[in-house]
């Protein structure tokens, strides 16, 4: 089988900001991960609910790539619970700001489960036990 055959989409172990989703897919493709960031900031600011739950969609779909190792395994831990601190608090700035092209009603609504999403991910980050 050749090698193109054989490759699988993951999510980036290493190279990671948030669930590593941009660098998984940079890394599928062959490229840099600061492209498809960049092209996601540009999708961000084009329509960000969408581009909110795209992104936890397939955070939550495509895999983590495999671990090597446990000594890897650990380290991925420990930043785990950093990260899960730094959705949360950005799904509440998400909340707060709210997408302006959105009818208020909705808006109203969108801002307030993002908020409370944002809530429980960081209160479960911290009661997490290391």
């Amino acid at each position: 089988m050749s090698e193109k055959a054989s490759r699988r989409l993951f999510r980036s172990r290493v190279d990671k900001v948030l669930g590593g989703v941009c660098a998984g897919i940079a890394e599928y493709f062959n490229i840099d991960s600061t492209i498809v960031r960049l092209a996601f900031v540009a999708f961000f600011v084009i329509n960000p609910i969408a581009a909110i739950i795209i992104y936890i969609a397939a955070w939550i779909i495509i895999p983590e790539k495999p671990l090597k190792g446990v000594l890897e395994e650990v380290k991925v831990e420990g930043k785990k619970r950093k990260r899960l601190i730094l959705v949360g608090l950005l799904l509440i700035l998400a909340g707060v700001i709210g997408a302006p092209r959105v009818l208020t009603v909705i808006r109203d609504i969108t801002n307030a489960l993002l908020i409370i999403v944002g809530i429980l991910i960081v209160v479960i980050a911290l009661l997490r036990r290391e």
